[in-house]
């Protein structure tokens, strides 16, 4: 609730803050690498399964975002953005205390966030740094676990979340309306997926991106 609140003032200061037109407005596109940490599955089919933990191979990472900084006013160092990430990602393997079994199926996880950042005004490289919340929709697709050598097809399932994030980056002016960034992310989120899969889990993952924005 909490999340869903601050969520919420976030984004209405998008749609009602008049003093838009007077800040520096910005789109931007960036991609790179999505690195998920090893996740936590706790058992939830009822038939009391250890806890277990996934292997999550790298992938890559792609999203779009626009907001505005209010250097043009009594806010020189704050900026609101919203933005849309996808992250991609493979199971490779599923962990027991005693024994691991190989596994594959496709693990992607899309997000929509209302974010509040700090910035450096001054210079032509701007660091900056901030906090967001939103809503992320992750998929397990169709893949398989092998038992002794065996092959077990799993059906996939998805599932929809709150998502934290943190990040922090620097802004490169090229010319007076585009700039190139570069960000690290961090993103947390849980996950409860049914199909063959039946695990509650908990996926963390850092992000590393490149990108340009225009200013306007």
């Amino acid at each position: 609730m909490k999340k869903a609140f601050v969520l919420a003032l976030i984004t209405a200061a998008f749609v009602l803050t008049p003093s838009i037109a007077r800040s520096e407005g910005f789109v931007g596109a960036y991609l790179g690498f999505n690195l998920p940490d090893d996740a936590d599955a706790a058992d939830i089919s009822g038939f009391g399964a250890p806890t277990a933990s996934l292997d999550m191979d790298p992938g890559i990472g792609l999203g779009l975002h626009g907001g505005m900084w209010f250097d043009k006013q009594n806010l020189p160092y704050l900026g609101l953005l919203l933005d849309y990430d996808i992250r991609v990602s493979n199971i490779s393997a599923v962990k027991y205390p005693a024994i691991t079994f190989p596994a594959e199926a496709g693990f992607v996880v899309a997000s929509f966030t209302a974010n509040a950042a700090l910035r450096l005004p001054e210079g032509k490289v701007k660091p900056y740094a901030g906090i967001g919340f939103g809503f992320a929709s992750a998929v397990i697709d169709d893949g398989y676990v092998t038992v002794i050598g065996v092959p077990i097809y799993m059906t996939g399932d998805d599932d929809t979340s709150s998502i934290t994030q943190l990040f922090l980056g620097i802004d490169i002016e090229l010319t007076e309306i585009a700039s190139m960034f570069f960000e690290i992310k961090r993103s947390s989120a849980d996950f409860e997926f049914q199909g063959d899969w039946w695990i509650d889990m908990e996926y963390k993952s850092t992000q590393i991106y490149g990108g340009v924005n225009l200013r306007f």
